[in-house]
């Protein structure tokens, strides 16, 4: 019953496969566009903002990337190459959902026991809720990676 859901979506969808190097060229320019995003919301902070509120991103950025990267658990990859859909779209989002979760969690105990300034605190918890939003789009991109429509996951990295 489960694999029906599945295949009625994947179905639904009408995926079809894009050439290795199609694929190769949209996911080059969507890492690229958002690497350059990133860089860029740094030096717009460096700019408008004081040395301060850089450092607090940059630890923001060093408390949430391990733990959210960690609660990931290469579900992405995983499903990327099930090849045999040994487990159906909804199986990893419930995986990806209930880590994220956790992650999140230990995020907020971690700054309530870490004696941070308000300020920092409050965007520790905006960075973590931003990665856990991202955590859950990439088991999005799973589904999509595995019937090889790379343009559409690079397509959505420029928009986020």
């Amino acid at each position: 019953m489960r694999n029906h859901s599945h295949q009625t979506l994947v179905s639904s969808l009408q995926f079809t496969g894009l050439s290795l190097r199609t694929n190769f060229v949209w996911t080059f320019i969507g890492n690229v566009f958002y690497a350059v995003s990133q860089w860029g919301i740094v030096v717009v902070l460096a700019k408008v903002g004081s040395a301060s509120m850089v450092g607090q991103f940059a630890l923001a950025l060093a408390l949430t990337a391990p733990i959210v990267m960690l609660a990931n658990l290469q579900l992405r990859a995983v499903q990327a190459t099930d090849a045999k859909d040994e487990y159906s779209f909804a199986d990893y989002l419930a995986l990806r959902l209930g880590t994220t979760l956790i992650a999140f969690f230990s995020l907020l105990v971690i700054v309530l026991f870490s004696g941070y300034s308000g300020q920092a605190a409050l965007l520790i918890l905006v960075v973590g809720l931003a990665k856990s939003i991202e955590s859950v789009s990439d088991v999005i991109y799973g589904l999509i990676q595995k019937y090889e429509q790379m343009n559409l996951i690079a397509t959505s990295m420029i928009v986020k």
